[in-house]
């Protein structure tokens, strides 16, 4: 019984993948500097107190306060 599914599909056989092994992690001995560009250029600097300044004192007005409005 030959069908076309069987004559066309055949069974291959299946060869294992073969992966890559990376190489074994090795420390490098050199020492790293760990300083970024911000720290090493934007650096602390030392910073002064700045006073408030008060706003000057303005005698008050002894006029009578009229409360109406001009809109009509």
């Amino acid at each position: 019984d030959a069908t076309t599914t069987k004559t066309d599909y055949k069974p291959w056989e299946v060869q294992p993948i073969q992966t890559h092994r990376p190489d074994e992690y090795r420390p490098n001995p050199a020492e790293m500097d760990l300083n970024t560009m911000y720290n090493s250029e934007f650096t602390l600097k030392p910073l002064t107190k700045v006073t408030a300044i008060r706003p000057t004192e303005r005698p008050g007005v002894d006029a009578k306060f009229d409360g109406n409005t001009t809109y009509l």
